[in-house]
């Protein structure tokens, strides 16, 4: 038979481990319950946009802007919000069509778009742009925005023989 001392020790150990166990459910529980309903409370968030990218192009086949395709590599930078980004930019275009896939990258993550865009004189080019995702900051980004561009039709620039494009957009990022 069990003396009442240890029968007093062993209630309070149990009280201990329920005390215990229930404190830890209650921490794990609470975050997850707060996620739940922080995800319902979320807003959207819409950011103006307003960039100036400078690129080369690195590729070209056929003979853009008429036909084929060209790539580019270059610098992002302007404000998404209030925040300034300084960043890089590359991407792809088809022609004629004038299609193109491009990923801006930037200490807080990257930014996919789309665009369509069309000559409006020799050297000069206007068109939309479609955001498509996104990582880190701007993960699941999405929204729309216009661009000019024009290509640098001085000496070459930092040494690049090939074209430098100068290309201004400005526009909406929405993010979930």
């Amino acid at each position: 038979m069990l003396s009442k001392r240890r029968v007093a020790v062993s209630l309070m150990t149990v009280r201990r481990t329920v005390l215990a166990v229930g404190a830890l459910g209650v921490v794990l529980t609470v975050p997850s319950s707060a996620s739940a309903l922080g995800r319902g409370a979320a807003k959207t968030v819409r950011e103006r946009v307003t960039l100036t990218q400078v690129f080369f192009q690195t590729s070209s086949t056929g003979n853009p802007p008429l036909s084929g395709a060209n790539s580019g590599v270059g610098i992002s930078d302007g404000r998404i919000g209030r925040v300034a980004v300084r960043g890089a930019v590359r991407g792809t275009n088809i022609y004629p069509a004038f299609t193109g896939n491009w990923i801006m990258f930037y200490p807080e993550g990257t930014i996919k778009f789309s665009l369509k865009g069309h000559v409006v004189s020799p050297g000069s080019f206007a068109g939309s742009a479609r955001i498509t995702g996104g990582t880190g900051t701007y993960r699941n980004a999405r929204g729309t925005m216009t661009f000019t561009a024009v290509v640098h039709t001085g000496p070459p620039v930092g040494g690049q023989s090939s074209p430098v494009f100068v290309r201004n957009m400005s526009g909406t990022l929405i993010l979930p």
